[in-house]
């Protein structure tokens, strides 16, 4: 009914680091917390957040006393902000933390866990106006040119000195298949200056790859990325890979390695009766298997971007998925023709892409759900369409549209799906 308290809600808690953390890199991330949020450690502003759906979390090295009681106290407030994506939707806009907050430790030299995205300056700029901190899963795998006979993959790590000084760090990157059997180890090293971000790409070639296959077998591998000091080994991260190609042909449909693959399934939102947002790794982990056990191979991921555990459940399970920013429709359908606004939309858009880009489950990116065409929402989603595939060129992005097929806003993405609620508002179901 839109008659619940959309505002300010404040948490504090106090924590004593161990003395054991003395001279570790602390971070405190936060999976997410809608809509803005402001973090302050005994009293000192540390940063701001603006966006429900992606992780987030400041260096909190230099903020907390180890050894001694700190006060972590967050602000975050749910109330419309015209700058900040959605402006509306037909769902319960649920405020606070409502996802894990986490404080990890790590030696000075790790893989990043934070890496600053630098402000578009150009005179037509694809990505955000201003610069901003995105929490990033620090390693990015790259798959192109993916066959059963053999496919390309590269492995960029973002490497991260802490240190007071410049250091030559090793990274290792080992892909190991399901049954724990090495199949490529990689190799380099690089100077990385202190208080830097450097990435170390390292490429190669897998033969005869077992395919992640959808349902059919959702065959995955793991890699991990080690980063060496000398001899020293000061951080391990793993993340899941599975090798798939898709594309789309207008007459044979959705084609999964080669094959024609049916999609059919389901959106879901991420709620529960009396939790609101703040659901459980237990009730995702049942959504998932509810809609495995209907024999759903493909779910909208309505109407922004999910836990990163639904994520790797439906990497497990073989389900499909296509995962979207919360552009919905507002003011009928009208978006805000702001730069603030677009530069929100833009980040959130990052913040999806590189966050969700290792999971194989995810095949296209979504940028609208249900706005109007006209002139600005059409600057806006071209603006959008051009970030995705220049943050991912590797998937193709879609939308949903309620405007009848062949409205230009509609034909900017590389897909589109057209809602239809025959028997829904109006009607009835013989209308189909």
């Amino acid at each position: 009914g839109n008659n619940y308290y959309r505002g300010i809600g404040w948490y504090r808690r106090g924590i004593t680091p161990d003395a054991s953390l003395a001279g570790k890199s602390l971070y405190l991330k936060f999976d997410g917390a809608n809509l803005t949020t402001d973090l302050y450690i005994n009293g000192t502003f540390v940063g701001e957040h603006k966006g429900g759906y992606s992780a987030f979390g400041w260096d909190v090295s230099s903020f907390l006393t180890i050894g001694a009681d700190n006060v972590i106290a967050v602000e975050v407030n749910n109330a419309n902000d015209p700058n900040v994506a959605p402006n509306a939707g037909d769902y319960t806009m649920d405020g606070g933390i409502y996802r894990h907050v986490n404080l990890i430790a790590t030696n000075t030299e790790h893989v990043a866990l934070q890496e600053f995205v630098p402000p578009d300056t150009s005179a037509n700029p694809i990505g955000p106006t201003v610069g901003y901190w995105l929490n990033t899963p620090g390693v990015y795998l790259t798959q192109t040119n993916v066959s059963s006979i053999s496919a390309n993959l590269a492995i960029t790590t973002d490497v991260r000195n802490d240190g007071a000084a410049a250091k030559t760090l090793t990274v290792v990157s080992d892909i190991v298949d399901a049954s724990g059997n090495l199949v490529v180890e990689l190799s380099g090293s690089q100077s990385v200056g202190a208080g830097a971000n450097v990435d170390v790409t390292q490429n190669t070639v897998v033969n005869n790859p077992h395919l992640w296959d959808g349902v059919n077998n959702p065959y995955l591998y793991s890699v991990y990325v080690s980063v060496k000091d000398g001899p020293t080994l000061t951080d391990v991260l793993q993340q899941t890979l599975g090798f798939r190609s898709f594309s789309v042909d207008p007459n044979q449909g959705a084609i999964l390695n080669g094959h024609p693959y049916s999609l059919h399934g389901v959106d879901f939102h991420q709620d529960r009766l009396n939790e609101g947002w703040a659901i459980s790794d237990a009730d995702q982990t049942q959504d998932v298997g509810l809609i495995q056990e209907i024999g759903a191979t493909f779910v909208r991921l309505s109407h922004y971007q999910h836990p990163e555990l639904t994520y790797d459940l439906l990497d497990q399970d073989g389900i499909a998925a296509w995962s979207e920013i919360p552009i919905n429709g507002t003011n009928n359908g009208n978006l805000p023709n702001t730069t603030s606004f677009l530069d929100n939309a833009k980040q959130q858009l990052q913040e999806m892409i590189r966050q969700e880009y290792n999971h194989p489950s995810v095949l296209v990116w979504g940028l609208f759900n249900e706005i109007s065409d006209n002139a600005t929402n059409r600057s806006v989603i071209t603006a959008l369409n051009n970030l995705a595939h220049q943050e991912d060129p590797t998937r193709l992005t879609t939308c949903a549209s309620n405007n009848s097929p062949g409205a230009p806003v509609a034909s900017i993405p590389t897909l589109a799906g057209f809602n239809e609620y025959l028997g829904w508002y109006s009607g009835s179901y013989n209308d189909v």
